[in-house]
Formats: C-alpha cells, sequence, structure tokens
C-alpha cells in the first residue's frame, strides 16, 4: 500500500526518545495548493487503500516510528483494529490530524452527537492503556486549553496561520512545557510558510516536516 512519510528532525542536542517520523495514509490530491493536513482530512479517493484496515499497515510500523490516525470515529475498535503483541505496544500513536483542526462549527455539530473531539480523546486514553505512546497533535490555538484532557508523552503544535505563529513566538512551548514539566518534548509543524526562525530558541525540540509519498 502507499503511505506519506513526515519525517521527525530532533532540534535538541539531547536524545528526546521522540519517533524518528510518523506515517499517515497516503495524501488525496496530490500536487494540489491545499495543506497536508487539510489534505489528510478530506475523503479517500474510491481507488485508495479502503481494505486495510484503519488505511494503515501496522505490521509494518517500527518502536521509533508514529502512526496518525483519524480517531474522531465511533466505528474504529481499538481492541480489534490495533495489534496487541509485545513489539507494537513500543511504538507511537497521534491523533493526526486532530478533529480540532476542523471548522469550529463542524467540531460543534460533531460533538452534539458524541462523535469527534470526545471521541478522539477516548480512543487515544485506550490506546494509552494498550501501551502506545501518545503524540497528541492539536492546533496552536487550542493546545493550552486541551493539553490537560488526555496523558500525553509529547505534542505536536500544529501552526496554520499568522495568529497561530505569533503564539509560539509569545512563548506558548514554554507555557506547555511550566504545565506539563520541562521534560514534555514538543514538536512543531509549519503549514503554509508559517514556521518560526531558530525555533529551538522558543523551547521547540523538533520540528516535523512535510510528508513525502512512499509506497511499499
Amino acid at each position: 500500500m502507499s503511505f506519506s512519510e513526515w519525517k521527525i528532525e530532533n532540534l535538541s542536542k539531547t536524545e528526546l526518545g521522540l519517533p524518528s517520523l510518523m506515517k499517515t495514509r497516503k495524501l488525496p490530491l496530490s500536487g494540489s495548493g491545499i495543506d497536508p493536513v487539510t489534505r489528510l482530512l478530506l475523503p479517500m479517493a474510491a481507488e485508495g487503500d479502503a481494505d486495510i484496515s484503519l488505511n494503515f499497515d501496522w505490521h509494518g510500523l517500527q518502536e521509533n516510528e508514529c502512526a496518525g490516525l483519524w480517531l474522531g470515529s465511533p466505528f474504529l475498535n481499538i481492541q480489534t483494529n490495533m495489534p496487541n503483541d509485545h513489539h507494537q505496544k513500543l511504538c507511537w500513536v497521534s491523533n493526526f490530524p486532530p478533529v480540532l483542526q476542523l471548522d469550529e462549527d463542524f467540531v460543534e455539530a460533531l460533538s452534539q452527537v458524541e462523535l469527534g473531539h470526545d471521541r478522539e480523546r477516548i480512543n487515544l486514553e485506550k490506546l494509552r492503556k494498550l501501551g502506545h505512546k501518545i503524540l497528541i497533535a492539536l492546533p496552536a490555538t487550542k493546545m493550552l486549553n486541551v493539553i490537560d484532557e488526555t496523558q500525553a508523552d509529547a505534542g505536536l503544535i500544529i501552526v496554520e496561520s499568522r495568529d497561530d505563529l505569533a503564539l509560539v513566538r509569545d512563548g506558548l512551548a514554554k507555557q506547555l512545557k511550566r504545565r506539563c514539566g520541562d521534560d514534555f518534548p514538543l514538536v512543531l509543524l509549519g503549514l503554509n510558510n508559517r514556521s518560526p526562525r531558530k525555533p529551538e530558541e522558543l523551547s521547540i525540540d523538533a520540528i516535523m516536516q512535510h510528508p513525502l509519498e512512499v509506497s511499499s
């Protein structure tokens, strides 16, 4: 099957224990001008890998890699779909793309029928109990309000707009570390050319790069 690979570059001189990359399903609309996270939120084409459980080959995942999955679905049976052997227990999982990346009105509509972000949080908790490490992904504007809802091992800050970038420049990562602990690793993904210069000086530990498409 085909998938997209997002490399994670450690900016620190110390070992943070972060995954080396994230794998997601193949991005639709290859070559379009739409940013990659928004493209992941779009439906798959009919000829996509719909026959693959979760649209992702879990058996190819390594310990130091992370699976990026849409977790806002009530039809995702964690116990059934997720491999539960020793090797897979050590891998990382992320709610990527995050439900809160969607339009606020749509997120609210989902919450009214017990879907969306609430379901995503429940699924993250189930994955953590199975032994997976959690990289919680959230838009920059939502990080401080939501970061406490789910126990996570690291955070992924998605910067999409000038306002998002201003939050990072004004010390968002430092605020998160005061909340979660200085040893809580923070990864940044800049969209639409929104990425700060010298992110390591803003308490960002790693950068997630835009994806490459890979066939396996």
